[in-house]
Parts: structure tokens; C-alpha cells; sequence
């Protein structure tokens, strides 16, 4: 619809009838495309879906090798979690913990065993790609160091409650049979 990523973040921008429409067309004739988190369960023996990767690595075991696509104009995405917030400012064991997990967690092994293998999305560590096969390289661009900053469009972070609020009624009501 020609909407920039920062339009795409506001309730003024998004609160108008041909939008709504759109939405609604989208969610309501896609089947298993919106699932918030895929598992191989609801994939399998389907030919497409829009996924994070997280069943990939189940369904390979059930004989289905699927494989990810990836629009030219990118993918959107956004950062979550693992954030070391300022209530850790004055409490330095509870930080030295926090720290602890971050570094277990982007340590070559859990990236690579679980991150990958289990539950099939890109590595944050790229500093991996001696552990991987040519194949795990090549789906999660481990060789393209500007991969990620090219590709991904980071969703902006909807600062205020009203915007949280009205997208989620907005999907909400997309999802609604008639």
C-alpha cells in the first residue's frame, strides 16, 4: 500500500477504512500464514507459510525439508528481548546474572545447537561459521556481514499506549470470521 515503516507504527496512519480492508483481506484468506509462533504440527503437509523457522528443524525430522524465503524489499523484525534494563542499575548481582545468561546464550554452542538446529532461526553470533554446514551458512546469510542491516526492517517501538493498544485491537478485529 506504499506505507513507510515508521507510517506503519501510528494509529493515525493505519485507522482508515481502505487499511482495515486490506488487513482483513490479508488475515482472513491466509490461512496458516499469521501464526505467532509456527510449530511443524500446523505446517505440516502444507506448501507455504509465512513462519519465524521454529518448526523447520521438526518438520525435516518428519521428511518435509522446507526451505525460507525472504522478499527482496526485506523482512520485518523487531528486538524483544534479552535487554539489560536500567532496573539493574543498582543491583549488581541480579546485573552479573543477566550478564551470565546474554553471554550463555549467545555462546557459540547454544547458537549453534540451539539457536540453529533447534529452533531454526538466524544465529546472533556470527562468529559460528566454522560449526555450520554450507547449507545453515547460506539459509541464515552467516557469510553476508551486511546481511541483517540490509534486509531486516526493524519495527519501530510503539511508544505510546494508544498506538500498542489500537494495534492490537486492529489485528484483532482483522481475525474476526464473518
Amino acid at each position: 500500500m506504499g506505507y513507510s515503516v515508521n507510517e506503519l507504527a501510528t494509529a493515525e496512519n493505519l485507522n482508515n477504512p481502505k487499511f482495515k480492508k486490506k488487513l482483513r483481506e490479508l488475515a482472513q484468506n491466509s490461512s496458516v500464514m499469521w501464526e505467532g509462533i509456527d510449530t511443524a504440527d500446523i505446517l505440516q503437509n502444507n506448501s507455504i507459510a509465512a513462519v519465524w523457522g521454529f518448526s523447520l528443524p521438526e518438520l525435516a525430522k518428519r521428511g518435509q525439508v522446507w526451505k525460507i524465503a525472504e522478499p527482496k524489499e526485506g523482512t520485518m523484525g523487531w528486538v524483544d528481548n534479552f535487554a539489560i534494563g536500567w532496573s539493574l542499575k543498582n543491583k549488581p548481582f541480579l546485573r552479573k546474572v543477566a550478564e551470565e545468561w546474554l553471554n550463555f546464550v549467545i555462546s557459540p554452542d547454544f547458537q549453534v545447537e540451539v539457536t540453529v538446529r533447534s529452533l531454526g532461526s538466524a544465529p546472533t553470533n556470527t562468529h559460528i561459521q566454522d560449526r555450520l554446514t554450507l547449507e545453515e551458512i547460506a539459509m541464515f546469510h552467516i557469510n553476508d556481514p551486511d546481511y541483517f542491516q540490509n534486509n531486516r526492517i526493524l519495527w519501530p517501538t510503539l511508544k505510546r499506549t494508544r498506538d500498542r493498544n489500537f494495534m492490537k485491537h486492529l489485528w484483532e478485529k482483522a481475525l474476526i470470521k464473518k
